[in-house]
């Protein structure tokens, strides 16, 4: 008798924290605060990719400066303003944001006599010119594009006309690719997942 007593109450337990936690999950899928509160008491589902993201940007700051020659944070914001550049419909003004830490890195990187990366800088510039003949008057982007104009020029690459090289393009779509349909299937054929990796560090240059 006792036990299916306490069988009844742990059923009727069950049942109402299953209605308990229903009505916690209705309230936190509205409210950005109620979201945190109950995945922090009810659900520990994320927590992997909460710890992966704060790692990720954790690893990031550690690297954002100049590492022979290289800048993860100079690449990163290139490519943001890659992005901007090739929105349709384009602001008139965007990167405010990002633009003086992007702008500062790249004068990191050519400050360097011997530039390891000369690739990346030239990139950096070439996308840094056409940003700043798209962007429309603004105070601050004024006063980056006339100490931008002053700033030496990269060292070019083997290709001698590289005034706009690197910058973000349409590409021509009425080229087609020497790729048919069965060499991409029997390319996706033979990919693998790779389960395994070496016990050694990638170096930021590289990435």
């Amino acid at each position: 008798m006792i036990c299916y007593f306490l069988r009844k109450v742990k059923s009727k337990c069950i049942r109402v924290s299953k209605k308990l936690i229903a009505v916690a999950f209705n309230f936190a899928a509205v409210n950005d605060i109620f979201c945190s509160v109950y995945y922090f008491i009810f659900s520990k589902s994320f927590n992997r990719e909460h710890i992966g993201v704060l790692n990720g940007i954790a690893q990031f700051r550690s690297v954002s400066g100049l590492e022979n020659g290289s800048s993860a944070l100079l690449r990163r914001n290139i490519h943001r303003l890659e992005k901007g550049l090739i929105m349709r419909p384009r602001r008139d003004i965007f990167a405010l944001a990002y633009i003086s830490e992007t702008f500062e890195a790249y004068k990191s990187c050519l400050r360097l006599t011997d530039h390891e990366n000369k690739g990346e800088l030239n990139w950096a510039r070439d996308v840094l010119c056409a940003y700043f003949k798209a962007c429309a008057k603004h105070n601050l982007i004024d006063q980056l594009r006339t100490e931008f104009n002053k700033l030496p020029e990269p060292k070019p690459l083997l290709n001698p006309d590289r005034s706009s090289a690197f910058q973000p393009y349409k590409r021509n779509l009425k080229v087609s690719s020497a790729v048919n349909y069965e060499d991409l299937l029997s390319l996706a054929k033979r990919r693998r997942s790779v389960r395994w990796f070496l016990p050694q560090q990638v170096p930021a240059s590289s990435c």
